[in-house]
């Protein structure tokens, strides 16, 4: 087991409020006339698989702060995210007495919320993914679909480009699902290593509906600062600052189930 620790700088003032947005800002901004879906660029489709492959191919646990900010709120929530392969993945956010131990668990096609202080067990199809995760500016994809991007997208190669010096490649994605709030996605990596360095959510008419950027850190193998930001009315900009990481916790198959979420206190 390896296992990394990056300090944490300032303690973390935890927020009273949590929500996962009844729908996502981008559904309402999108044009009528839908964006040309491309054939599948297999050598593309190769390096984006292989990219993903290199950063999640095992079992990691990871904590992060989650920080909020748009008009009339600021808030920060500590997140821990466990991820078992493509399939399982898991969040657990901790917080004030009323968040704290409320989870978004995802495996194959479901996303299941609980929240134990009410007892309360949702069980949603997988479209609820590109929702707003606990009223921030990244979605429940964002963070519990890392491992399997390839088999939601169709994905294309989109040519050269240098983002602020440094030399990317960059890539088109095309939702597979029909039920997507968003067209397109586009995304670029570092041409050195594949990096992901940012991605910008599309609407069928070419708006840029929502952004992510990451940043690196020689102390953790994720991108150690992951940006959100969402346009348009109700918009705002969070922050994901990664501060620990494990790789290949000490946890069983059966966290990753409904049975085990509801007995977690």
């Amino acid at each position: 087991m390896s296992r990394v620790v990056a300090h944490i700088a300032a303690p973390v003032t935890c927020a009273a409020a949590l929500c996962l947005c009844a729908g996502p800002q981008e559904a309402a901004l999108a044009a009528p006339v839908p964006t040309p879906v491309s054939s599948e660029d297999r050598a593309a489709a190769s390096v984006f698989s292989g990219l993903h492959s290199r950063l999640f191919g095992g079992p990691f646990f990871a904590v992060a702060i989650l920080s909020i900010r748009r008009p009339g709120v600021s808030r920060n929530l500590i997140v821990r995210l466990y991820y078992r392969d493509s399939r399982r993945s898991l969040l657990r956010l901790d917080g004030s007495p009323r968040e704290a131990g409320t989870i978004v668990l995802k495996r194959d096609s479901r996303i299941y919320l609980f929240f134990p202080r009410a007892d309360l067990l949702l069980n949603l199809p997988a479209s609820m993914g590109a929702d707003r995760l606990f009223g921030s500016d990244f979605s429940v994809d964002d963070l519990l679909s890392l491992g399997a991007p390839s088999s939601r997208f169709t994905v294309t190669f989109a040519g050269e480009e240098n983002m602020d010096g440094l030399a990317c490649l960059r890539f088109r994605l095309v939702p597979r699902a029909s039920s997507s709030p968003y067209a397109e996605v586009r995304l670029w990596v570092a041409r050195a290593d594949h990096v992901p360095v940012r991605l910008e959510y599309v609407s069928a008419g070419g708006e840029v509906l929502r952004e992510v950027t990451v940043e690196r850190s020689g102390e953790i193998p994720l991108p150690a600062r992951w940006k959100a930001r969402t346009f348009g009315p109700g918009g705002g900009e969070s922050s994901l600052d990664f501060r620990f990481f494990e790789r290949n916790p000490p946890v069983g198959d059966d966290l990753f189930t409904v049975e085990r979420i509801r007995q977690w206190r």
